[in-house]
């Protein structure tokens, strides 16, 4: 028994034969394209799709690496805070600007804000003068 189909449908079509050579090269040609479409937008969602996941690993590897930095940080006695220039109370402050600078948190000297340093200090080891 052959099938009902509703021809009220909006999507409904007439069943066609093609018959000419010319109206077979366009409907391969027009199967083509579609085809070709939806692999460009196939490619493109998953390039989407890489994006995000890549930016969601990008994220959580930052923050167990800032977690840890604080960790370590705050692992130290106040003596070792001490000679690397920062108080107990200014971790939270070293590892955010670590985030933002994109920087370690060992790198105290160009973290810590300029005021905080006295003018004459060094930064580090290699701005003192050599003895003469």
């Amino acid at each position: 028994m052959p099938r009902k189909t509703d021809k009220t449908h909006a999507l409904y079509e007439e069943p066609r034969a093609y018959g000419s050579i010319e109206a077979q090269r366009f409907m391969a040609e027009a199967s083509y394209l579609r085809a070709k479409t939806l692999s460009w937008l196939l490619g493109r969602a998953i390039r989407w799709a890489g994006g995000v996941v890549n930016a969601l690993v990008t994220a959580v590897t930052e923050g167990i690496r800032l977690r840890r930095a604080y960790e370590e940080l705050m692992a130290l006695d106040d003596h070792m805070l001490a000679d690397i220039g920062i108080s107990r109370d200014e971790i939270p402050q070293v590892v955010a600007r670590s985030a933002v600078h994109g920087g370690s948190p060992a790198d105290v000297h160009i973290l810590k804000p300029a005021q905080d340093r006295t003018p004459d200090a060094p930064a580090d080891e290699t701005d003192r003068p050599l003895a003469a």
